[in-house]
Order: C-alpha cells, then structure tokens, then sequence
C-alpha cells in the first residue's frame, strides 16, 4: 500500500500546474501535487484535511458544483484563487468527479498571473507602436510639407510659424506686451535667375535662412512666409531690441559671398521690423505692418532697414 502511494504521489507530482483531489461532500482534500502546494503556500502534507473551496474565491462554490452537475466537467474556466497567506490570483482551472477508493472531485488549476501581464506588457506594447507610428506619419507630414532647404537649415514652414505665433501672442497678452518681429527678404541675385541658377537660388536660400538661424535666440522663432522671405519672431522684446537684431542680421548678410560661374555675388536684404501693440489679439497686423516695412525698405535700396511701430 505505502508503494501503491508514493506511485500514485510521484505520478500526480508531473502534472503540469496544481492539482487536487477533494471529497464530493464537504471538498476536503484528500490529495495534492507539489505544484498545488507551491501556489496555495503551504506545505504538501498541511493541505489535506482543508477545505478545497476555501482557496477559491470565484466562481463560487455552489455554482461550480451546479455547473458540474450540469456539464459533467469543468473544462479550462476563468476563475479566482487565494493562497493561504492571502494573496489573490487568476487561475485558469478544471474540475470533474471520478472513481477513486470513493468518488472524488478531480480540480486542477494553474497560474494566470504572468499570462495576464504579459498580455498588459504586449498591448501597452502595441499602443506605444501605435503612438509612435502616429507621430511619425505626422513628423513625416510636416517634413513634407516644408521645403527641403529650409529642413536643413532649421527654418520652419509657415503653417508652423503661425501656430508658435499664436502661443507667443497669447503669452504676451498674459505676461507683457514685449513681442517684436522682424522680416528678412533677400533680393534676388539676376544671374541666379532661370533653370541654371536653381541650385544657386537653393544655396542662398540655405545660407541665409541658416544665418537668420544662428543669429536667433533659443526663445525666438524663425520661418518662412510663401514669398520667401524669411520673419523671426522675438518674444520679450521691444522694437529698440528688434532694431539691434535686424542690424546684426543686416551687416551678417553683408559678409556672405556666393561664387558662380568664376564670379563673386553678395546679398543685398531688405529688413522690416514691427511690434504687437497692446490690444491687439492676433497677429495679423503686426504681420501686415512687416509686409509694408520691407516692401518701403526695398524702396529705399539695398540693405535697408525699416520699422513700422
């Protein structure tokens, strides 16, 4: 008998998950694997005489006896456990009765912990690809949509210029008056005109709107409008502050020499500068005023500078 036992024992010990074998009445457990005993955090020989539905918490019981009665067996459920110093874990469990020395209820259950947060880990997983994927196609988007020079140089297109206005217009209203702007239009270079002297426009539209770059603040903003001018936004400035960095931008222009051809070309700009006035709630005019500033500057010659308070 004590080998028909140990048999038995080392036989059930190499089921996979826990097992148990309970009386019909009352579910006192009659036998148990070492799996079962490892789950429940008890020793093997402390679980017989317990109550085998004390350490299931869902379904209950009643139902599971009634849903046997039923079916015949209990096959791969979703339920609810908890261990003898009470902590609480999904199981995925079965449970028949059988013919042992007396008729017993056969329940087998194994740990859904790990199954259920690696199936969190791989959905969080799978949103995290979703946003990237997302924000990608937008950075992808606004790539496209902004000229591929102007991407090299750091110069922003100008759907993007009047989204970062609008916030700096906001913040003036709420923290100060201070916003200036200024306006940069290179006039352009006549033998740079036409098919050939497309890779030479490409080079001083690089050049320039990367110095307009280089000279900015990290505060300031600095895009291109459709005409190809160039307007850096100076957040917490006055128009004097506006002036100074419309002159330091003008005599950097000054210095900058293109060579085509065997031939040296410099670049002549003409600069506007305008300031939001206090009242104002977008930047509508103040852009308006720029506009007026070159085109006046443009009229007084080359390097030119003009402002419209």
């Amino acid at each position: 008998m004590m080998n028909e036992d140990v048999s038995f024992q080392t036989l059930i010990d190499t089921v996979q998950g826990g097992l148990i074998l309970a009386s019909t009445d009352k579910g006192t457990i009659l036998a148990s694997n070492q799996m079962a005993a490892i789950l429940l955090g008890l020793p093997q020989t402390e679980i017989l005489g317990r109550n085998l539905f004390k350490f299931i918490l869902q379904p209950e019981a009643s139902q599971m006896l009634q849903d046997l009665q039923k079916q015949g067996m209990l096959y791969n459920s979703n339920g609810q456990m908890i261990s003898s110093n009470g902590r609480r874990f999904a199981v995925q469990l079965c449970l028949r009765s059988m013919e042992w020395d007396m008729p017993v209820l056969a329940f087998s259950f194994s740990d859904r912990t790990e199954t259920q947060l690696l199936g969190a880990l791989l959905q969080k997983k799978d949103e995290l690809s979703s946003q990237i994927s997302h924000l990608l196609s937008l950075l992808q988007s606004e790539r496209s949509n902004d000229d591929p020079d102007d991407y090299i140089s750091g110069v922003i297109g100008m759907p993007k210029l009047l989204d970062k206005l609008a916030v700096e217009v906001g913040r003036s209203h709420r923290y100060g008056p201070l916003l200036a702007a200024l306006q940069v239009a290179i006039e352009p270079i006549p033998e740079f005109e036409g098919e050939k002297g497309k890779q030479s426009r490409s080079c001083v539209k690089r050049v320039s709107g990367s110095l307009c770059v280089q000279r900015a603040r990290d505060c300031d903003v600095v895009g291109r409008k459709e005409d190809g001018s160039v307007v850096v936004i100076l957040p917490n400035t006055n128009l004097n502050g506006a002036l100074q960095m419309a002159q330091r931008l003008s005599t950097a222009l000054r210095l900058l020499r293109f060579t085509d051809s065997g031939k040296d070309y410099e670049l002549n700009a003409a600069i506007g500068v305008s300031i939001l006035h206090p009242g104002e709630q977008s930047s509508k005019l103040m852009l308006s005023r720029l506009d007026v500033a070159v085109a006046q500057a443009r009229s007084k010659g080359a390097n030119s500078i003009v402002a419209i308070p």
